[in-house]
């Protein structure tokens, strides 16, 4: 039994065009990547034919999808929309190579180091020029407008990755895919790549608000929630702890979650309860009771455990185990 968010290994599922003849690639490409991905046409200009791989892995709220390949554009149309649905928040980092994505009649350029947000409920076209690789961090669109309600998606979102709150953006998502390994078959810490790539979209909802922040608050607010990630099982995590961590005051700390969704401690708790539900819903963890979880997430009063538990997700930690 494991409930420290590590599993023994985390099946990595890859395809690869090259594998059959060049001809069959792009019908290839479609079928897996609507199989995996999400519903799409695809085109390519090359001589032999499509040549791309995707890696896909799927850590339960989050899935991570890593495609390299050469020229070629996808294309999600209106037909799609009907007939292939899926509800996901697509944060992908262009780690090499140029890109493009045309949504709601709006162009959006990409360069090497850059990110880009959208959905898959609204018709899209993304093309690369050439060689390219990108990772795509995939969500709930139910859970991403629960943490984010009124953040509509219609225009597709980019973080230029070589300045400001941007760079920390795109620094994070590389970190994640450096420090976890997700795509080696062994990934750890799932629970800490989960709750990363959340702080991630926190903070790519407070640049959609208001002005972008300083590159010192970006870096101080993301040594916070690095600190909260892996300290969030101790049961004595107060903000006086975050603080002196982060070398500044209390009062300064609360500061920077002035502009956030949730106060400091609302958010602690919040992911706490995020983490109990996503290994009430594990195979490994599935012979713990739910006293054992909670208290392993820091949590010492079970029946303001169960009662707030129902109150964000609508049942109680028994029903979510059973679902």
């Amino acid at each position: 039994m494991q409930l420290n968010g590590l599993l023994p290994s985390t099946p990595v599922t890859t395809f690869d065009t090259r594998v059959v003849p060049p001809t069959d690639r792009i019908s290839y490409w479609e079928e897996q990547c609507g199989k995996y991905v999400v519903g799409l046409t695809c085109s390519s200009m090359e001589v032999d034919g499509l040549q791309a791989r995707f890696r896909y892995v799927d850590l339960g709220a989050i899935k991570l999808v890593d495609i390299t390949g050469h020229q070629h554009v996808v294309e999600r149309s209106p037909i799609h929309l009907r007939t292939r649905e899926k509800d996901s928040v697509f944060l992908m980092l262009l780690m090499r190579g140029a890109a493009f994505v045309n949504r709601a009649n709006e162009c959006v350029l990409l360069n090497e180091g850059d990110v880009v947000l959208y959905d898959t409920n609204r018709p899209y076209m993304h093309g690369f020029p050439g060689f390219m690789r990108h990772v795509i961090f995939e969500a709930s669109g139910d859970e991403f407008r629960r943490r984010f309600p009124g953040w509509d998606l219609c225009a597709a979102s980019r973080y230029d990755g070589s300045v400001g709150a941007g760079r920390q953006i795109s620094a994070s998502l590389r970190q994640i895919i450096t420090r976890y390994c997700p795509f080696s078959g062994t990934a750890t810490g799932i629970t800490e790549i989960e709750e990363k790539v959340w702080s991630v979209l926190s903070m790519a909802h407070g640049l959609s608000r208001g002005a972008e922040r300083s590159t010192y608050h970006s870096l101080v607010m993301d040594r916070v929630r690095q600190f909260i990630v892996v300290n969030l099982r101790d049961s004595e995590l107060s903000p006086e702890m975050i603080a002196k961590h982060v070398n500044i005051s209390v009062r300064q700390l609360n500061r920077l979650f002035a502009g956030e969704p949730d106060t400091l401690c609302a958010h602690i708790f919040a992911m706490r309860l995020d983490a109990c539900r996503t290994d009430l819903r594990r195979r490994d963890t599935e012979q713990a009771s739910v006293s054992e979880i909670a208290y392993s997430w820091g949590f010492r009063n079970i029946s303001h455990f169960s009662r707030n538990f129902r109150e964000r997700f609508g049942c109680t930690p028994s029903e979510s185990r059973a679902q």
